[in-house]
């Protein structure tokens, strides 16, 4: 085989993503450790993370019919919620400010927003 028509077949093989974004993908639990965290190793992933998170227009629109009716209508508070997350607030916490049964919704809220920070993070290429 042509040694130019082997490269062209590896090319096509290969998902053309790889090429386009030079760092790792984010995903929901880093997302959502990053949010809290103040580890000065991954300081510059943990600026991408909050620079998106505190702008909830640019991430809630990722936030799809099944997360809406597992979440209901915590779905209208999740900028609060990420934000009182940041601050050191436990889904328990966040329990007894806004009612409930038990902190598992809000938990999945917070793991719905950290998914939807972390897709608008992979679309950017941040």
């Amino acid at each position: 085989m042509h040694p130019a028509s082997q490269i062209a077949r590896w090319y096509r093989r290969v998902d053309s993503s790889c090429f386009t974004n030079r760092h790792p993908s984010f995903t929901l639990d880093e997302v959502r450790h990053l949010l809290v965290s103040e580890d000065p190793e991954q300081a510059e992933r943990a600026e991408s993370v909050r620079e998106v998170a505190a702008a909830p227009t640019t991430w809630l629109g990722y936030v799809d019919e099944r997360q809406r009716r597992v979440i209901g209508a915590l779905v209208d508070r999740l900028p609060s919620l990420v934000y009182l997350y940041r601050r050191g607030e436990s889904p328990e916490d966040m329990l007894a400010r806004y009612g409930g049964l038990t902190p598992y919704r809000y938990d999945q809220a917070l793991n719905v927003a950290s998914a939807c920070i972390a897709r608008r993070l992979n679309t950017a290429g941040a």
